[in-house]
């Protein structure tokens, strides 16, 4: 089966530190390079500090200008969000593959697995997706995921711990959500999987948000995370997709989908997603025979790749 190369997107990010009027202030420009399967630990350098027009200079403490430093972030207790974009031709291959399946009156409804309040949700066979070349980037986006995180998660014990293993993944049945106004998807996680992914192939025009003030909520999706307060951190976040967003999550991230309207008479209403669960497991333990997590609705066929 012919692979599709999974390439996460490149990150930047700008750090500030206090005030620019305060003894306390330097601007560091932080840049990690796009991760690959064959690449190592995303690497995160600074450089020296940026002056700005307001700094104090005859304060004593702003003198050292030439301050280089390594910093590495440890956040071991949490799960990350992975929001990519899909290539052109596998966004076209996956609405061509949805249209089919809807199209199609014999079409499996997978509703009655799923918590949402839409009348249209259809497994795609995964035949369809092996057959179009398109599983074999689905899955390396699975490993992917596996490997940034396991990074994440043992960073204090082994350095690139994610890229020094190899990973085995499996999709589940996939399924299209064909949303339309009213309709909705309440916060819930999924079970029997390890990770959760949502596909994003049409959305249509919106009518604007009756609230001036929070715009992006209607047809977004959410993320809820721990109740933490803090300056920090958020509780959560709301993101209004658009078509060809691709986003990979753990299974127990809570999630929904919020309603949205359309104006009277538009033509065109459908919201179209198509969510899959996938399932990993580490080659090690794959060859020492060590379980794998047995899934829950027994939707799980073939061998770990």
């Amino acid at each position: 089966m012919k692979e599709k190369e999974f390439k996460p997107p490149t990150v930047s990010r700008s750090i500030e530190v206090g005030d620019a009027n305060s003894p306390a202030s330097n601007q560091y420009q932080a840049v990690t390079p796009p991760a690959t399967v064959e690449g190592s630990t995303p690497t995160v350098e600074y450089s020296s500090p940026v002056e700005t027009s307001t700094r104090n200079e005859e304060n004593p403490v702003n003198k050292r200008t030439d301050i280089t430093m390594e910093i590495e972030l440890l956040q071991p207790w949490s799960v990350p969000v992975l929001k990519a974009k899909l290539p052109d031709d596998v966004l076209e291959t996956m609405i061509e593959i949805s249209d089919k399946v809807l199209a199609d009156p014999n079409s499996e409804d997978w509703g009655p697995n799923l918590v949402g309040q839409i009348d249209k949700e259809l497994a795609i066979p995964r035949e369809m997706l092996i057959d179009t070349d398109v599983m074999g980037f689905f899955l390396e986006g699975i490993r992917t995921f596996v490997k940034l995180c396991k990074n994440q998660q043992y960073a204090s014990l082994t350095k690139e711990a994610g890229f020094q293993e190899e990973w085995l993944a499996e999709m589940l049945v996939p399924w299209i959500v064909s949303q339309h106004p009213g309709e909705f998807n309440p916060v819930h996680e999924h079970s029997g999987c390890h990770v959760s992914a949502v596909m994003y192939l049409k959305v249509p025009e919106m009518l604007p948000s009756k609230k001036a003030h929070r715009p992006n909520e209607d047809g977004a999706i959410i993320f809820q995370g721990p109740n933490i307060s803090s300056a920090l951190c958020e509780t959560g976040f709301t993101y209004k997709p658009a078509v060809g967003d691709f986003f990979i999550f753990s299974a127990q991230q809570q999630h929904g989908v919020y309603p949205f309207r359309c104006a009277e008479g538009q033509q065109d209403t459908e919201r179209r997603s198509v969510a899959f669960n996938g399932l990993f497991q580490s080659k090690s333990d794959f060859d020492n025979n060590r379980g794998l997590e047995q899934t829950s609705r027994g939707n799980s066929a073939g061998a770990l790749t």
